[in-house]
């Protein structure tokens, strides 16, 4: 009896433990959770508007997304972007002839 009584005991802290250390899940754990449609982390936040997702590339917006040089609002906001004045493309006082 002691012996079955100390199983059961084991057992009992084991389910218990093993209940209070599951991680909570996490939206955005795996490709396309961001874009799904599905609240995968139950915190009735779903896809982009959950706070997991905030990094991921569906997400992003385009200014914070856009890292080639087409426009002003980029990261690389600077005169020499491909469609403003300075660039080295279309004005006389670029870096190469004034034919260009």
């Amino acid at each position: 009896m002691t012996r079955a009584l100390a199983l059961l005991v084991v057992f009992g802290g084991l389910v218990l433990v093993s209940a209070c250390s599951d991680r909570a899940p996490i939206e955005g754990q795996y490709p396309g959770e961001c874009v799904d449609g599905i609240d995968n982390d139950e915190d009735d936040s779903v896809d982009c508007d959950d706070s997991d997702c905030v990094r991921a590339p569906d997400c992003a917006s385009p200014e914070e997304d856009d890292d080639d040089d087409d426009t002003g609002a980029d990261d690389d906001d600077t005169a020499d972007d491909d469609d403003t004045a300075a660039d080295d493309d279309d004005t006389a006082d670029d870096d190469d002839t004034a034919d260009d």
